[in-house]
């Protein structure tokens, strides 16, 4: 499946933003990273303004976070075991995973990478 984000951003703009945002941290695959790149070039074209843009991605973020932490609150294990598989996503198959790498040294690494890639796009949007 091919998606064209910059003719996503070009066409929803902040709020495709936020929904494509909102997908990822939700735990739906989605072209997050692509589209901050893409934003980022549309920011510095001047067709998006900053506080409106950090605003659709903390957004989507939050909004996002909070619906995957509600549907874990609320419907939890069952929900899992009735959807999951459908979505490839399996209770004891992330089990089985964490039992796996949990102990390995290089996965704790990879966890805490994304914090590096946080600080890293921050920064750079910060210095121009």
């Amino acid at each position: 499946m091919h998606i064209d984000v910059d003719l996503l951003l070009r066409q929803y703009g902040y709020f495709g933003l936020f929904i494509v945002m909102f997908l990822e941290i939700a735990g739906i695959p989605s072209v997050a990273e692509s589209a901050l790149i893409a934003s980022g070039i549309q920011l510095h074209r001047g067709t998006f303004s900053v506080f409106p843009l950090l605003c659709s991605v903390i957004g989507g973020n939050v909004v996002g976070a909070t619906v995957a932490y509600l549907i874990g609150r609320f419907f939890g294990r069952p929900f899992i075991d009735r959807y999951g598989p459908k979505f490839g996503i399996t209770a004891r198959g992330g089990s089985s995973w964490r039992n796996r790498f949990a102990s390995n040294p290089v996965s704790h690494g990879l966890r805490h990478s994304a914090s590096v890639q946080q600080v890293t796009a921050d920064s750079a949007l910060f210095s121009s």
